[in-house]
């Protein structure tokens, strides 16, 4: 295995090496590394709008043929392409055992794609425009590989991406897990500080993490005041505005997108969900007992990757 590694990363598989260069996704046939399972993965870089975007594709053994499966695995919030727990990764091997290949990647300023290498400073970093733009690149370089058709997986911001790309470009299912701000808007602001925080009311953790001053309580003290404006404003207002969740996943279902989402059981993302849609009338909901936000414990990923992959779901 050490010999197959060194020869993967000095590129010595035969005279087809070249240098991956950004813009042209190009994936030198050197640089495959062969996997356990038919199943091989190769780097894939791209232009982005701070740099080079960096990637990986996992893909079949026999390599990538016109009219296959793609999916393409989003970054949840910093976590790289690998994903919670290595679940992107796990799920991508698993897929291209099956026959369908997939792109995981890392965003700008997240992972190794370029950006900027200090840590995001609020949350809203993780739902920027420039965000979408990458995942939007992403896709349209799949695209460009004559896929049968797309899907997009995310968890957390990843499902924001998911959700826009697909207003954005064709999918054909997005699998979206606990979605917090499927729209960044003012709404948003205000509550994904303070619905993580109400949602682990019970966590003797977070609560540490309060007292300790690990969690910026002036922060969340301005988050709940804005909520409760927001709250005020909506019922005095005779006109409102249409609820632009609502409004963005009608959207998404309309251009025909499989939209599944899923959350773990007591996750802020079921209240999120509930809030924006009368009960009768959100998307169907699949939910996952006894997982964490990131999906936790690690046993629970078989059931995960079946969700990922459309396969029946093992109990």
């Amino acid at each position: 295995m050490r010999a197959r590694i060194v020869a993967w990363l000095a590129g010595v598989d035969g005279p087809t090496s070249r240098p991956v260069t950004p813009g042209s996704g190009v994936i030198p046939l050197a640089s495959v590394l062969g996997l356990a399972g038919a199943v091989c993965e190769r780097p894939w870089i791209a232009d982005g709008g701070a740099g080079a975007l960096s990637g990986i594709v996992c893909e079949p053994a026999g390599g990538v043929q016109p009219g296959m499966v793609w999916t393409v695995f989003l970054n949840a919030g910093g976590m790289r392409r690998a994903g919670p727990n290595r679940l992107w990764t796990l799920a991508a091997r698993a897929l291209a055992a099956a026959g369908r290949p997939s792109l995981r990647f890392d965003v700008r300023d997240v992972g190794d794609s370029d950006g900027r290498s200090d840590p995001w400073p609020d949350l809203e970093s993780m739902y920027a425009p420039s965000s979408i733009d990458d995942a939007v690149r992403a896709v349209d370089w799949v695209e460009d590989q004559r896929p049968g058709r797309i899907e997009v997986t995310g968890l957390c911001s990843g499902a924001f991406l998911g959700a826009q790309v697909s207003a954005r470009r064709q999918i054909h299912r997005a699998v979206l897990f606990n979605s917090l701000a499927l729209v960044w808007d003012d709404e948003a602001r205000a509550s994904s500080l303070t619905d993580q925080v109400r949602g682990s009311l019970l966590n003797a953790r977070r609560w540490r993490r309060l007292l300790t001053g690990k969690i910026d309580v002036v922060a969340l003290t301005r988050a709940m005041a804005r909520k409760a404006r927001l709250r005020v404003h909506a019922r005095l207002s005779r006109d409102p505005a249409p609820d632009p969740v609502a409004a963005l996943l009608t959207e998404v279902r309309a251009r025909g997108t499989d939209l599944q989402l899923v959350s773990s059981a007591g996750d802020p993302s079921v209240a999120y969900l509930q809030r924006h849609f009368p009960a009768d009338a959100h998307p169907p909901l699949t939910l996952i007992a006894g997982a964490d936000h990131t999906i936790r414990p690690v046993w629970l990923h078989p059931r995960v990757i079946a969700l990922i992959a459309g396969w029946p779901t093992p109990r």
